[in-house]
């Protein structure tokens, strides 16, 4: 972790636990999942941007929103508001022929955005959210596509697709180059990579032959790949990132086709259950964007609806009302989740169907607001449980409290985990947090399949670094089996999981 302290890298992490999600998960795991709760009604705090042809991803930090107005091929700058107030702090444009400055991520101070030129070797930028000046400009250049953001390594570096078909992590405080593996997708548009605990997955192959493949996060390593199922052969391909659930289960989506569970067992790629989808976007991951709930449950996409599928089993269990006619319409989806379980929905369709939909755990409908052309956009959770979404004209609406973000106390993030060691481990192992504050304490560890299997620590808990100890057995005092599991900290609004593996 280049010359950072046990405890610098502990309070790195408890600050990037905040409620500061961008539209597509913003979390390391592309889940959607926020921890915080969304607004519960319509109320809009402010309403107003630059012109654009379209809405853009949005993503928040702190007390910040940056997102991209597109006015033209060659104009469509960067765009900071002040998220309470929604007055416009800066905007920045990269100079150059058809070039378009497309942020991919905002994370720990720092504004990620790229020299967009669609030239597979466009030039990634950190800017600095007060003014956005320049901090570091990467060196390895970038190709991504227009509806792709950052994920993010254990220290929160970042982890981007570069140039030459390879995937890069880069210093967040540098620029600077840490490794790049390399592999062949099957087309842009989903190249987006997912973080987890220490392994980076990815979609990797060709026209008619799609796998997952697992990386070493700390030396990109290839560990191991896994064919995806076709439930309809020849149909589109993946246009979603992978995601990974709190449980450690990595979800790959073919849009149009299928979402398939798959478990890493450490050193090796399983699949667990494959469930057929139809009628979703074949273009741009953000079309297909997929979710998952506080209960582990998978919100995805299909045929103008959004289905809930058992985490288990695959099973479809719910399904909302039409949020899109897609009679000769592609649809246009993106999800996210409140800490509560309520599921926002972007779909850009015209009014009465399309637009931003809030809709209960089991799917049922809420409220809806007539949002125009969101496109790349969706629904953006952010502090203190404000709701971004972004359209066309000056369309850029935040919704939240009555009184705007001072209604509601900010939840500080209080514990992390940090890691386990050793891991693997045969007979025990010790698992390391760090309270920032006071805050109720539990310590969970579950199977791949989210079923409990022992309660490490619940209660009341104190400032300062804490570690405990998991000797391989259930709450009986069984020996478990050999496998993987997945030991989670909440505390204080925060949740951080980290992966076991228990060997012979």
């Amino acid at each position: 972790m280049r010359n950072l302290t046990r405890l610098t890298i502990l309070l790195l992490l408890v600050s990037a636990a905040a409620g500061n999600w961008t539209t597509s998960g913003g979390d390391r795991l592309r889940s959607g999942l926020s921890p915080e709760t969304g607004p519960d009604s319509a109320r809009l705090l402010w309403e107003g941007s630059l012109s654009s042809w379209f809405g853009m991803p949005v993503f928040t930090w702190e007390d910040r929103l940056v997102t991209m107005r597109f006015q033209s091929i060659d104009y469509a700058p960067v765009v900071c508001h002040d998220l309470a107030t929604g007055d416009t702090l800066w905007t920045r444009d990269f100079p150059g022929a058809d070039s378009r400055s497309l942020p991919i991520g905002f994370r720990d101070g720092r504004v990620y955005a790229v020299n967009f030129q669609e030239s597979r070797y466009d030039t990634l930028f950190a800017l600095d959210p007060d003014d956005g000046s320049t901090l570091w400009v990467a060196r390895v250049p970038v190709d991504m596509s227009i509806s792709e953001s950052a994920s993010y390594a254990p220290d929160g570096d970042l982890l981007v697709t570069a140039s030459d078909f390879r995937i890069a992590r880069i210093d967040c405080a540098t620029g600077d180059t840490v490794w790049t593996a390399r592999r062949v997708w099957p087309v842009s548009g989903s190249t987006d990579v997912v973080a987890f605990g220490e392994r980076l997955y990815a979609y990797g192959g060709d026209i008619g032959s799609l796998y997952l493949m697992a990386f070493d996060v700390a030396t990109g390593a290839l560990v191991d790949t896994l064919h995806i199922p076709d439930t309809h052969p020849g149909g589109p391909l993946p246009q979603a990132a992978p995601m990974v659930g709190s449980n450690g289960t990595i979800y790959a989506h073919k849009v149009g086709d299928n979402v398939t569970a798959i478990e890493d067992r450490g050193d090796s790629l399983k699949l667990l259950w494959s469930t057929e989808l139809s009628g979703t976007a074949p273009y741009y991951s953000a079309f297909g964007h997929f979710a998952t709930g506080p209960d582990g449950s998978v919100y995805a996409a299909s045929w103008g609806r959004v289905i809930r599928l058992d985490p288990e089993t695959g099973a479809v269990t719910d399904s909302s009302p039409f949020i899109q006619d897609t009679s000769g319409v592609i649809f246009h989806c993106r999800i996210s989740v409140g800490a509560d379980g309520t599921v926002y929905v972007s779909s850009d369709g015209h009014a009465p169907l399309g637009g931003l939909y809030a809709l209960t755990p089991g799917l049922d409908l809420l409220w809806y607001e007539p949002v125009p052309r969101l496109n790349t956009s969706g629904p953006a959770i952010g502090r203190d449980g404000v709701l971004a979404v972004a359209g066309d004209g000056t369309v850029l609406r935040v919704y939240g409290p009555a009184a705007g973000l001072a209604a509601r106390g900010r939840a500080q993030p209080a514990g992390l985990l940090l890691a386990a060691r050793p891991n693997p481990f045969r007979g025990s192992t010790r698992i390391e947090y760090l309270l920032e504050r006071a805050s109720d304490v539990n310590v969970l560890v579950h199977d791949v399949l989210g079923r409990q299997v022992r309660v490490l620590t619940a209660g009341a808990g104190t400032p300062g670094l804490h570690s405990l100890t998991w000797d391989g057995r259930d709450a009986a005092g069984r020996r478990v089996g050999p496998g993987v599991y997945v030991c989670r900290i909440l505390a204080g609004g925060s949740v951080e999981s980290v992966r076991l593996t228990l060997t012979d």
